[in-house]
């Protein structure tokens, strides 16, 4: 959720990410299009799964994607309310990977 409203992401089979406007008055999402798209120009791999969680302390959610080739990407909202990939290295996901789709899940095991 945010302070303007609930959001949902959808991830694409063509490897893209759509996010979605605020819930409106009618209850229904509008996707967000273009440079309103704040996962627009990523291409993460084909046949995604995502989960959003908070893993670095800031403002906005993060994203930990799944793809079909089993690799997992982390992707962390920016100072200009777009995301950007998180390099290998310097991503907590870095080295892990199954053979397969991999199906990512964020759980607070520790209440913390």
């Amino acid at each position: 959720t945010e302070s303007d409203g609930l959001r949902f992401f959808v991830a694409k089979g063509d490897g893209g990410l759509n996010g979605s406007s605020v819930l409106n008055l009618s209850a229904t999402f509008d996707e967000l299009v273009g440079a309103d798209n704040p996962f627009g120009h990523l291409d993460l791999g084909s046949r995604l799964s995502l989960t959003a969680g908070e893993l670095d302390s800031s403002d906005g959610l993060d994203v930990v994607v799944g793809s079909l080739d089993g690799g997992l990407s982390y992707v962390q909202l920016n100072g200009s309310n777009v995301y950007a990939q998180v390099a290998d290295g310097e991503s907590p996901v870095s080295g892990i990977s199954v053979p397969n789709s991999s199906a990512p899940v964020l759980v607070d095991l520790n209440a913390d």
